[in-house]
């Protein structure tokens, strides 16, 4: 008797412990996910490619009152701008909400324009939500 109630006592505890596991999984690779989003948008901005860039934006993005395709026209005009661009997120905190994740981030923003670097560092947040070829920016760029 003794012996089928610590079974009975470790099989839930192990099937909580199996739960708990499984959905702290599913977070991290969601996390991976959009770290590698967030690193494919510094790689778009570092080779200035709007294509590239384009792809990781949501159908729906809004941000600041910008449409998907202002925010792209804007970051165009930011490209030509500029001869080059080398742009580097760091010290992320990314929030998980089902389909949805905010990040914060810091990124260090390096501009050459008439023959002299400049640079600034800026603290953004970003949203993000999960679709169904993976996870997009949805606003806050």
């Amino acid at each position: 008797m003794t012996r089928n109630i610590i079974c009975n006592v470790l099989h839930r505890y192990f099937l909580v412990l199996a739960c708990c596991l499984l959905l702290s999984g599913c977070g991290f690779a969601d996390k991976a996910a959009i770290n590698d989003v967030l690193d494919q948008r510094d790689q778009a901005m570092n080779a200035r490619d709007i294509h590239q860039l384009a792809a990781l934006l949501s159908d729906d993005f809004a941000a600041d009152g910008y449409s998907r395709q202002q925010k792209l026209l804007e970051i165009k005009a930011f490209f030509e701008e500029f001869s080059q661009i080398e742009m580097h997120s760091h010290d992320r905190t990314i929030t998980l909400n089902g389909s949805w994740a905010e990040c914060e981030q810091n990124y260090s923003l390096r501009i050459f324009r008439d023959g002299q670097w400049r640079s600034m560092v800026q603290r953004e947040r970003i949203q993000l939500k999960h679709t169904a070829s993976g996870w997009k920016i949805s606003g806050g760029i």
